[in-house]
C-alpha cells in the first residue's frame, strides 16, 4: 500500500527547488518507465539540506539510501504503469515539490481486486471461473499535493498521468534494506 505524510516544510521544499536549479538539466525521451522527463541526479555531496536528513529518518533505521534523483515533468511526460522491481530497493519516497499550472500528471496506483459478497440481483460476466480476486485492477488517482511525500513499497503498480499543460516536479527517493 501507500502513505502519505508531511514531513518537509516549505522553506525545505524551496532548498531543493533551489537545488535542481543549480543542476544541469538533463532531458529523457525515454528513461527507462519514464517518458519525456528532465531527470537530475543528486550526487551525495549536495545533499546537504535538511530534507534529505528528515526523509531519511522518516524512511527508517531498517533501511539505507540508494538514491535520491529529481523528475520535472513538463506537457508530454508521463510515467507509466509499473512495480520499482530493482533486486535492491524495497521502499520508495516521492515529494511534490511544484504543481505550476498543472493539467494532468496526476500519481496513479493500482489495487488489488478483493473478493467481497456480491448481490443476488446483479450478475457477472468474466473471463474463467473466478473472479480476479488479488489482481491489481483497480485504478486509483492519489491526491499528493505539493510539500507531501507518498512512499510506498517496492512492488505497488504505480504512475503518473501525461502532463498536458505546466509542470510537475517531484524528488524520488530510493531506500533499499540495511545491512
Amino acid at each position: 500500500m501507500y502513505t502519505i505524510n508531511d514531513y518537509l516544510t516549505s522553506s525545505d521544499v524551496n532548498d531543493l527547488i533551489e537545488l535542481y536549479d543549480s543542476l544541469e538539466s538533463n532531458m529523457a525521451h525515454q528513461d527507462y518507465n519514464l517518458f519525456d522527463v528532465d531527470k537530475r541526479l543528486i550526487e551525495s555531496g549536495l545533499r546537504k539540506t535538511g530534507a534529505f536528513s528528515k526523509l531519511e529518518q522518516a524512511a527508517g533505521k531498517d533501511k539505507k539510501l540508494y538514491s535520491h534523483y529529481f523528475l520535472d515533468y513538463l506537457p508530454e511526460s508521463f510515467t507509466r504503469s509499473h512495480t520499482d522491481n530493482v533486486d535492491d530497493v524495497v521502499m520508495t519516497m516521492v515529494t511534490i515539490l511544484d504543481e505550476t499550472g498543472l493539467v494532468g500528471g496526476e500519481t496513479i496506483v493500482h489495487l488489488p481486486y478483493e473478493k467481497r459478497v456480491r448481490p443476488g440481483d446483479r450478475y457477472a460476466k468474466r473471463v474463467g471461473d473466478d473472479p480476479p480476486v488479488g489482481q491489481e485492477i483497480i485504478p486509483r488517482v492519489v491526491p499528493v499535493t505539493v510539500g507531501q511525500t507518498m512512499s510506498y513499497d517496492h512492488a505497488l503498480t504505480h504512475g503518473v498521468c501525461q502532463v498536458t499543460e505546466g509542470r510537475r516536479l517531484v524528488l524520488v527517493s530510493w531506500y533499499a534494506k540495511a545491512d
